[in-house]
C-alpha cells in the first residue's frame, strides 16, 4: 500500500513538473504580459496630479460622441480589446508564422534623424526579420496596419456608427519589444489607441500649453519632425519641470483603449519587453454634427472587424504607405480653398505653380494634372466647385501621389531618396581595385552598409553594374553601366552627413590618390541639367540654347 502511494505521488510530481515546464515554454513563446506585474524603471504615475477619466464599460455611440469627441476630452476605456482574437493570439511566434511576410516601417529610438536599416531597405523590414533580428537593435515598429492583420481586431459600436465613422482615416500598428519613452508629440490627428499586450504610461496636455513647456521637454510635430526618445533621467527632468502645467495621466494596460483628442499633445512610456497595439486615426470632416448622429439609429450598431471599417487610407502589407495622410475629404477641400485664394485664375499653369511651391516634382505634377483632366477640362479656367466635385476615389489617387512626394519616407524605395547619385558614384569608383582592374564587391557592399544603406540595395547596384553576370565588374562595365546603376537614386545633394564621407578612407581605411577632374565636371553638368529640369525659369530664358543656359546657371547657381 505504501509503495503504491509512493508511486502515485511520484507520478503526480512528474505531471506537475511537466506542466510547469510546458507553461514556462508557452509563456516564453508568447511573451504574454496580460497579467499585471510590477514594472521596473521610471514610473510616470509618481508625478501625476490629474488623471484621465476611466470607463469600465463600453460607451454608446451617442455617449462617446457627445461627452468626449465634441467636448475634446480624453477617456480611457478598459478591457474592450479583450474580445479581439488578436488579444490572445498576437504573441511573437504567431506574428512570425502568420504575418512574417508583411512589410512594416521601422523606427530607431536611438537616432532622431535617420530611419534604421531593415532587410527591405532604409526604414522598411519584413515583420519576420524585425521579430527575429532587429527588435534586439533598439528598433520598433511604427507602421500602417496591414490589411491581412485587420481581421483579428474587433471594433466596438461607438466607432462603427454615427458621424465619427466619416472621420476614421487609417489604422497604425505599434510593436515595441524594448522599454522606451517618447518626447511630447503635437498636431497629431485624434485617435483611439488600443493596447493588446504590455503596459504604457501616457501624459497628455492641451495643445494651448505647448508653448509653456520648458526647453528640457522637446516637442515633435506629427507630420514634420522625427520623434525623439528619452531615457529615464531625461523623462524625469521633463516631468519635474512641468509641475505648473496641468497634464493628465493614464495607465493603459493590455485590453484597454485610450481616446486622445486632436487638441492634446502627448508623450508615451512603453513599459516592459513586449508592447503590441494599434491606433484608429480620426480627422474632422463635414459630417461632424449632432443631427447626423440623431438621424442614425446606433442602438442596433454592431461590432465589426477592422477590415470591414472601410478605411480611406489602407495598406495591403507591401509597397508604398500612406501613413500620415490627411482624410481625403479634408485634403480635397483644403486643395480647392487654397487654389481659390492663391492661384487665381485657377488653370493648369497656376495649379502647376502651386504644386511646385509645396515641393512636388514636375513628374508628379504631370501625373496629377493628367488625373485631374479626366474630370475637368483644364484648357479653361476652373472653379472651386469643379475641384470639389472630383470623385473621392479619383481624388485619393491624386492626393496619394502628391503626399508621397512630400513624405518620401512612405516610399518603399525611400533608400533611393535618402542617398544621392553623387554619393553612390563616388562610392562605386572608390571601390575599384586598380590592381585587380575590377570593382571590389565586398568593399563596396561593406562601405555602403557603413553609411546606413542596406544589403538589398547594395546588391541591386552591383547587379546593375555586372551586366554580363559573370561575377566581375571591370573598367568597361563600370563605364558602360555606372549611369544606369545610379539613375534611380536622388539627383539632389542634400545637406547632411552623407556628403562628408572620405570614400577611400571608408572603404580601405586610408586615402588613395585619384584623378576625378573629368568626373567632377560630369557631375557638375548633371547637377546643372537637373536645375534646368526642376527650376521654374524666367520667360527670357526658356528658349535659349542649352549650353548658353548652362553657362548662365554656372554664374548664378548660388542665387538659384
Amino acid at each position: 500500500m505504501a509503495i503504491r502511494l509512493y508511486i502515485i505521488l511520484a507520478i503526480f510530481y512528474l505531471v506537475i513538473t511537466l506542466l510547469t515546464c510546458l507553461s514556462a515554454a508557452n509563456n516564453d513563446g508568447q511573451e504574454n504580459t496580460h497579467t499585471e506585474t510590477k514594472q521596473e524603471g521610471f514610473e510616470m504615475e509618481s508625478f501625476a496630479k490629474q488623471f484621465v477619466k476611466v470607463l469600465d464599460y463600453v460607451p454608446t455611440a451617442s455617449e462617446f460622441w457627445q461627452q468626449y469627441v465634441t467636448s475634446s476630452l480624453p477617456v480611457l476605456i478598459q478591457k474592450i480589446t479583450r474580445y479581439s482574437p488578436a488579444f490572445t493570439t498576437w504573441n511573437r511566434n504567431f506574428l512570425k508564422n502568420n504575418y512574417g511576410n508583411l512589410t512594416v516601417k521601422l523606427t530607431d529610438k536611438r537616432n532622431r534623424q535617420k530611419a534604421p536599416t531593415g532587410s527591405l531597405g532604409l526604414g522598411f523590414d519584413s515583420l519576420l526579420n524585425f521579430l527575429t533580428v532587429n527588435y534586439r537593435r533598439g528598433m520598433y515598429v511604427d507602421s500602417q496596419l496591414p490589411i491581412p492583420m485587420q481581421k483579428d481586431i474587433l471594433i466596438m459600436p461607438f466607432l462603427t456608427c454615427g458621424p465619427i465613422t466619416s472621420s476614421i482615416t487609417a489604422s497604425n500598428l505599434i510593436i515595441s519589444l524594448n522599454a522606451l519613452h517618447s518626447q511630447w508629440q503635437r498636431n497629431s490627428p485624434s485617435m483611439v489607441h488600443c493596447l493588446l499586450r504590455g503596459t504604457q504610461d501616457w501624459a497628455l496636455i492641451e495643445s494651448k500649453y505647448n508653448e509653456k513647456l520648458p526647453s528640457v521637454c522637446e516637442i515633435a510635430d506629427f507630420e514634420s519632425s522625427p520623434v525623439a526618445y528619452l531615457d529615464d533621467d531625461e523623462l524625469r527632468g521633463c516631468l519635474k519641470s512641468t509641475t505648473q502645467i496641468p497634464w493628465h495621466y493614464a495607465k493603459v494596460q493590455a485590453g484597454d483603449c485610450l481616446y486622445i483628442p486632436h487638441e492634446y499633445s502627448y508623450m508615451v512610456s512603453y513599459k516592459g519587453k513586449h508592447n503590441v497595439g494599434f491606433s484608429v486615426l480620426l480627422d474632422k470632416t463635414e459630417n461632424h454634427d449632432l443631427q447626423y448622429l440623431q438621424r442614425q439609429d446606433c442602438s442596433k450598431a454592431k461590432i465589426k472587424t477592422l477590415e470591414n471599417l472601410d478605411l480611406p487610407w489602407n495598406y495591403p502589407g507591401y509597397g508604398h504607405m500612406t501613413m500620415g495622410n490627411v482624410h481625403p475629404v479634408l485634403r480635397r477641400a483644403d486643395f480647392a480653398n487654397r487654389l481659390e485664394k492663391e492661384a487665381q485664375p485657377i488653370n493648369k499653369d497656376n495649379i502647376r505653380l502651386f504644386l511646385q511651391k509645396i515641393s512636388v516634382t514636375n513628374a508628379t505634377i504631370d501625373k496629377a494634372l493628367d488625373s485631374i483632366r479626366k474630370h475637368i477640362n483644364l484648357d479653361n479656367n476652373v472653379t472651386k466647385e469643379q475641384l470639389l466635385a472630383i470623385p473621392i476615389e479619383s481624388w485619393k489617387e491624386i492626393q496619394a501621389m502628391i503626399e508621397l512626394d512630400a513624405k518620401p519616407f512612405n516610399h518603399i524605395h525611400y533608400e533611393r531618396f535618402y542617398f544621392n547619385q553623387k554619393l553612390i558614384r563616388e562610392m562605386i569608383k572608390a571601390a575599384f581595385d586598380k590592381d585587380a582592374k575590377e570593382i571590389d564587391r565586398e568593399k563596396f557592399t561593406n562601405g555602403y552598409k557603413q553609411i546606413g544603406g542596406s544589403e538589398k540595395y547594395a546588391q541591386e547596384i552591383i547587379e546593375a553594374l555586372d551586366e554580363n553576370k559573370d561575377g566581375k565588374i571591370d573598367a568597361k562595365e563600370l563605364k558602360d553601366n555606372l549611369n544606369k546603376a545610379v539613375e534611380s537614386y536622388s539627383s539632389v545633394t542634400r545637406d547632411g552627413g552623407e556628403r562628408s564621407h572620405d570614400m577611400k578612407s571608408l572603404l580601405y581605411g586610408k586615402e588613395e590618390e585619384d584623378d576625378h577632374e573629368e568626373d567632377d565636371e560630369n557631375d557638375e553638368f548633371e547637377q546643372l541639367r537637373e536645375l534646368i529640369r526642376n527650376k521654374q525659369l524666367p520667360k527670357s530664358l526658356e528658349n535659349i540654347d542649352e549650353e548658353e543656359l548652362l553657362n548662365y546657371l554656372r554664374r548664378y547657381r548660388d542665387e538659384l
